[in-house]
């Protein structure tokens, strides 16, 4: 447990220290040292909204996201050409037999199904 460095308030998790060292930091700087607890967390809570698109965050995950569907196209044009490739060879195929092949039966042609 940290103490607070602006009130006597005990810290309770380490987000609520951070937010005492910025409020206490603000109260340091003379230009913003009249500034009221609501309009610092106002401000700090709009600057960490934002925080996970600075330094190229926004691109990355951009970039992340298209080779993720990227990959899912992959995936699904391969079990597309699977399941095509799956059906032709599953397709019965009549094949005639030649005279001298034919042993006792009388059958002009045989199917043969693969599947």
């Amino acid at each position: 447990m940290s103490v607070c460095l602006y009130s006597t308030d005990v810290c309770n998790s380490p987000a609520y220290y951070c937010l005492c060292v910025c409020v206490e930091a603000v109260r340091r700087n003379p230009m913003t040292s009249k500034a009221t607890d609501s309009e610092v967390n106002t401000v700090i809570k709009s600057w960490l909204r934002g925080a996970i698109d600075r330094n190229g965050g926004r691109a990355l995950r951009a970039a992340k996201l298209r080779e993720r569907r990227k990959h899912a196209e992959r995936q699904r044009d391969g079990a597309r050409r699977m399941q095509r490739d799956t059906q032709l060879l599953c397709t019965p195929v009549t094949a005639a037999v030649s005279p001298g092949y034919a042993s006792s039966s009388s059958l002009d042609s045989h199917t043969l199904d693969l599947c």
